[in-house]
């Protein structure tokens, strides 16, 4: 079974391995870089916004795990890392949830 099928079935496995992900890019910061386009694909279905997907909790907490994912990959990745497309949705996303959105920690995460 591959990582992408255990995750689509399990949301606190992914929230968990993205959480991760984030610990292990503040570690190895730009060593990270050649993993970066498989972490992106991972998280981009949880950076679209729909407010039906925050209503959960496991959707919710996931979405701020992948929105602090890209804050650390922001802070240690390197711009050139990041797409016109890419940096498109993630604000998008932000714009979203801040304008439609009353939970105060999924506003906190944007």
């Amino acid at each position: 079974m591959t990582l992408e099928v255990q995750c689509n079935s399990s949301l606190k496995l992914l929230r968990l391995i993205i959480s991760t992900f984030s610990s292990i890019v503040c570690s190895v910061k730009t060593e990270f870089n050649p993993y970066f386009d498989f972490a992106v694909q991972l998280i981009k279905p949880h950076l679209a916004y729909t407010q039906s997907s925050t209503r959960d909790h496991d959707s919710k907490s996931l979405q701020i795990e992948c929105i602090d994912l890209m804050a650390v990959f922001a802070k240690y990745i390197g711009k050139e890392k990041f797409n016109e497309g890419l940096i498109q949705n993630c604000l998008s996303f932000v714009e979203n949830t801040l304008i439609n959105e009353n939970d105060p920690e999924l506003r906190s995460a944007a």
